[in-house]
């Protein structure tokens, strides 16, 4: 019979415990909900970090294509130069 009345009076013990401790403690789902925020921003944060990246090599690309234009520009006055001074 006791066993009865303690198992009667456990769901309101409980709920006066959380009432007493849930101020100072974050709660289970609190915590899950927190940390599915802290995933959804991680997951957030590398792709943007992804397209950075991304948009970084294809303006490196058009760097280099642009350097190696200038190159063959120099080359050609070189070798026009070399031509021109040959021919004096």
């Amino acid at each position: 019979m006791a066993r009865r009345a303690l198992r009667s009076l456990r769901p309101r013990f409980a709920h006066e415990v959380e009432t007493v401790v849930a101020p100072n403690y974050a709660r289970a789902d609190d915590v899950a909900a927190a940390v599915s925020d802290i995933r959804r921003l991680l997951a957030d944060q590398m792709d943007a970090a992804t397209e950075e990246a991304a948009v970084f090599g294809r303006l490196l690309a058009a760097l280099r294509a642009e350097v190696e234009e200038l190159h063959e520009a120099v080359d050609r006055l070189a070798a026009r130069l070399e031509s021109d001074q040959s021919q004096v």
